[in-house]
């Protein structure tokens, strides 16, 4: 008998499969645990995550509209760099605000998360006279929706909005809700605290967030407010923040993302590919033989190190820009990177993953000197290691550098439950 399941059939999402009863996506703000400082957005999600080591430099169709640039370390090239804005991944999406005239921007430096669902703009990326407050006024009676979102130990606060968005060069979405992170007179109410409205997260460079995960609505907390002020909400389906892949005419039901090997001390900003849909054109169908890893309801996988026989929870994410494992007796850097590896000369841990079949499926992890590395400049590198409490919320992210000289294949749930998610590999 094969040691591979087979492979699942893949079709386009329908629009009863998108849709959700009202709010049933929304979760409280401890449903999103603070993860170490590397993290760069909210990560709760549930998927099908299919990855394999390949080509990734696909045949060129200029007929294909699923395809979506991905530059990696571009936006700190020549900068100065820290642990939490090395291997940044970004894209472009046009946005259109329609009101008496269209009014549309692009906004070029989206972070690419897969472990968050939605489309945020920073106030960096709003041009002069685009902005919601300016352009889209009140509702007639005089409300607007807004949502307060968990990011890392701080939260987003902003009004959400219906736009046209395009990504790639395929058509627009219609009407699909988008944070904007602008001033207001609305002040945050709780549990959002203060000093959060219309500031971006601490992510150098970065005008917005593109997340696109397979957990469809993203579990903000959403406020309707009035000159009256703000009092809690539970936004339709149709006005909650959603992943924009998922309401896609077509390529709807996941993604693939590819990168290409980096050097193992490092290198400058690389390009790489987001194909929208999977199975649903020439450039994004499965290969045969792919083994098959079960995921909980919120995307976590179990695994452990060889120097470990305890199992702890994990998730891929692109989001995060380093390799966050549990403390693996590694020398660490010096104060104030302490939570940091550097080690005298690289070295491999291995990440120990049980397929569904019960067997171990053995990752090795390549762990260099992330003083070195800063110090090179280097905005891309594949090696960095960051030390994680065993009680971080999961204690194992394998973040961008898990990515580098991989093909990998996210598969969204076919309905709105989210159970039965699952990643698998070629390996």
């Amino acid at each position: 008998m094969s040691d591979v399941l087979p492979l699942p059939r893949l079709e386009p999402l329908s629009v009863q499969d998108q849709e959700a009863p009202a709010g049933a996506f929304l979760r409280t703000a401890r449903s999103f645990a603070p993860p170490p400082a590397f993290r760069a957005s909210v990560r709760t999600f549930s998927f099908l995550l299919l990855f394999l080591a390949g080509s990734c430099h696909p045949d060129r169709d200029s007929s294909l509209t699923n395809r979506i640039p991905v530059t990696v370390g571009g936006v700190m090239e020549g900068k100065s760099l820290s642990p939490a804005n090395i291997n940044l991944p970004t894209v472009s999406a046009r946005i259109c605000l329609r009101d008496v005239l269209e009014r549309c921007f692009t906004v070029r430096k989206l972070l690419l998360d897969t472990g968050s669902s939605g489309l945020r703009i920073f106030p960096s990326a709003i041009p002069p006279g685009v902005a919601p407050s300016t352009v889209l006024p009140q509702t007639a009676n005089r409300t607007s929706l807004w949502e307060c979102l968990p990011f890392g130990t701080a939260h987003l606060w902003g009004r959400v909005v219906p736009a046209d968005v395009t990504l790639g060069t395929g058509r627009a979405i219609r009407d699909l809700p988008v944070q904007f992170a602008e001033k207001s007179s609305f002040a945050p109410p709780p549990p959002c605290g203060r000093g959060t409205e219309g500031e971006r997260p601490s992510i150098s460079g970065i005008d917005g967030i593109l997340g696109v995960s397979p957990v469809r609505f993203d579990g903000g907390i959403y406020f309707k407010c009035s000159d009256h002020g703000c009092r809690p909400d539970a936004p339709s389906p149709r006005e909650a923040i959603v992943n924009p892949v998922m309401r896609e005419e077509k390529d709807n039901n996941g993604i693939v993302l590819r990168f290409p090997k980096i050097p193992k001390n490092g290198r400058g900003p690389i390009i790489g590919e987001l194909l929208l849909g999977v199975g649903t054109a020439r450039d994004n169908r499965l290969p045969q033989g792919v083994r098959f890893f079960s995921m909980d309801g919120n995307g976590f996988f179990r695994a452990k190190t060889g120097r470990s026989s305890r199992l702890f929870y994990g998730r891929l994410d692109t989001g995060t820009t380093a390799l966050v494992l549990p403390d693996q007796k590694i020398p660490a850097c010096s104060p104030p990177l302490s939570h940091l590896a550097c080690p005298d000369r690289e070295t491999f841990v291995s990440v120990f993953i049980p397929d569904t079949r019960s067997r171990q499926r053995r990752f090795p992890i390549l762990v260099g000197n992330a003083e070195t590395r800063l110090r090179e400049h280097r905005s891309v590198a594949g090696d960095i290691l960051y030390f994680s409490p065993e009680t971080s919320s999961p204690p194992f992210i394998l973040g961008m550098p898990f990515f580098f000289g991989k093909n990998l294949f996210i598969l969204y749930p076919p309905t709105s439950s989210n159970k039965g998610s699952k990643f698998a590999c070629r390996c």
